[in-house]
C-alpha cells in the first residue's frame, strides 16, 4: 500500500477520565442495550480488562462508567 506503519501509541500520562466523559460512555451503552446488560457487560470488562491493565486511565474510566449504572 506504500505507507509506512508507524506506532500509533501514545503516551498521555495518567490522563484521567473525566465524569461527564463517563457518563457519556454510559449514556451511548444504554442507547443500545438494557441497564442490566450494560452493567453485565461494564462487569465483564471490569474483570477481563480493568483488573488486569497495567493502564490506569482505561482502568479507572472502565470501573468509573460501571459504578455509574450501579
Amino acid at each position: 500500500m506504500g505507507v509506512a506503519r508507524r506506532n500509533l501509541y501514545l503516551d498521555r500520562g495518567d490522563m484521567v477520565t473525566t465524569n461527564k466523559e463517563s457518563m457519556h460512555l454510559m449514556s451511548i451503552l444504554l442507547r443500545y442495550m438494557s441497564k442490566k446488560m450494560a452493567l453485565k457487560m461494564l462487569t465483564d470488562m471490569e474483570e477481563e480488562v480493568a483488573n488486569t491493565t497495567e493502564n490506569v486511565s482505561l482502568r479507572n474510566s472502565i470501573i468509573m462508567t460501571r459504578e455509574y449504572l450501579l
